[in-house]
């Protein structure tokens, strides 16, 4: 839990009972408060848990990249191997900013989002998460994806042949 509060300070409680209460089950958002109420409370906690107070809850964590990076780094930091995947979705959406042309292995050319995954070897836990725009190149994902967390001194696996070189750190990929 103070992970948890140390990266979302104002909504802590609310994540932690909507994730308790969605490892119980789909459970949409006008339900969570009655099924939160069933379970046993051991934290004491008093979430707001009406749907429009948890649409906003979401909305601000999506958002709050520093908070979620507070998460995120702690994990890394646990880990001594983090494997890196890089994943397209395509979209023929005009009014997603991030869909832009860009290089994909199925060499389709229409709009897509990247998204790019860092997950501990040693635990199998995410380490990071992150959408960029499609025309960014999968090896600068990565740089940016190490550069934004910090973890230069970890050990990144992948089926991608790469080479970053930076004044801080280099990696290899094979």
């Amino acid at each position: 839990m103070p992970l948890l509060k140390g990266g979302f300070p104002v909504y802590w409680t609310e994540i932690c009972a909507l994730t308790m209460v969605r490892v119980t089950g789909n459970v949409p958002l006008k339900r969570v408060k009655d099924a939160w109420e069933k379970l046993y409370n051991a934290e004491d906690i008093k979430p707001h848990l009406n749907p429009k107070n948890l649409t906003k809850v979401m909305r601000e964590v999506g958002v709050n990249r520093a908070g979620q990076n507070v998460i995120f780094k702690e994990l890394a930091d646990l880990s001594k191997q983090l494997v890196y995947d890089l994943s397209s979705v395509f979209s023929r959406s005009m009014s997603i900013s991030q869909a832009e042309k860009g290089y994909n292995k199925d060499k389709i050319h229409v709009p897509q989002i990247n998204l790019a995954l860092l997950c501990s070897a040693d635990s199998g836990l995410p380490t990071m998460i992150r959408s960029l725009p499609g025309s960014v190149k999968d090896i600068k994902t990565l740089y940016y994806s190490i550069d934004e967390l910090d973890i230069g001194g970890k050990i990144p696996i992948s089926t991608v042949r790469a080479s970053i070189s930076t004044s801080t750190f280099t990696i290899t990929i094979v």
